[in-house]
């Protein structure tokens, strides 16, 4: 079994400081702990794919008012192992099965997400990506070195102030996960966690 285990986190980042830290928010919409159970060759061969497990909504409010700032940010993903002493690329174990030295433990880049909206704003939107298999590596839901405001829809990467209340589609973002383990792997349960981080350019 291979658990994730999702957390937020809001930081003042590098930016102006234009947005209002205080008040700005990443929810996670559905349960922390998504977990992917193994229990027959079929899914050890052709995987799990759970669609929509994590639904992330945000929102960014400014700190000045409107005209006077941009309050620009990036959301990301970043995963994480435990630390020591799990080796850097591998999930932490938290029990294995069978045979000691069986097999090897599952490393991180075995894990796809794929990140989408309503109005297609991620960057990679709709497609699988992979962590690289190290601990504390990212991947970039939102990175726009341009402020694009809120309210196109038009696939651009918004990345300006706004909420989820008044635009859904563009601060309301859909996480899918899929495993395919293969047969290489020591039976076990396995966790790594997975933090959505806004912060401010």
């Amino acid at each position: 079994m291979h658990n994730i285990v999702n957390g937020q986190c809001v930081d003042p980042g590098t930016g102006t400081n234009s947005c209002d830290h205080s008040d700005s928010h990443v929810i996670l919409a559905t349960p922390g702990n998504v977990e992917l159970v193994f229990d027959s060759f079929s899914e050890y061969n052709g995987g799990i794919t759970l669609n929509g497990s994590s639904i992330v909504r945000l929102k960014v409010l400014r700190k000045y008012p409107i005209g006077t700032d941009s309050c620009k940010w990036m959301l990301s993903m970043y995963v994480s192992n435990g630390g020591n002493p799990t080796p850097v690329s591998q999930w932490e174990t938290l029990t294995n099965y069978g045979i000691s030295g069986s097999g090897i433990n599952p490393t991180l880049d075995l894990l796809q997400v794929k990140v989408d909206n309503g109005c297609n704003t991620p960057l990679n939107s709709g497609a699988w990506q992979t962590f690289d298999s190290l601990s504390g590596a990212v991947i970039h839901i939102i990175n726009n070195a341009a402020f694009t405001p809120a309210g196109t829809c038009g696939g651009a990467q918004v990345n300006g102030a706004g909420s989820y209340l008044t635009n859904y589609n563009e601060y309301s973002f859909v996480i899918d996960y899929r495993l395919r383990p293969g047969m290489l792997y020591r039976p076990g349960r396995y966790e790594l966690s997975i933090k959505y981080c806004l912060t401010e350019m």
